[in-house]
């Protein structure tokens, strides 16, 4: 049975390219009156954005490793 670190690693990526759209929205938006209300608004949705990234990039590093392991142990 195949795992499912491959899917979690497109699900964080995809997550994470959404949450860059958010940014670029509530920058461009004028809903957000109060400046210091938008930079942190935008800083809490840079901060997920890192999250989610640095979580695809580290399953992707599992993932490489596991197979680099495999190959090693299969010769």
């Amino acid at each position: 049975m195949a795992g499912i670190l491959p899917e979690l690693a497109s699900e964080c990526e995809a997550k994470r390219d959404r949450l860059i759209k958010d940014i670029t929205n509530v920058d461009r938006s004028s809903v957000i009156p109060d400046h210091y209300d938008k930079a942190t608004s935008i800083l809490e949705l840079v901060d997920q954005a890192k999250s989610e990234h640095d979580r695809a990039s580290f399953i992707r590093r599992m993932i490489t490793t596991e197979e680099q392991f495999s190959a090693d142990t299969n010769k």
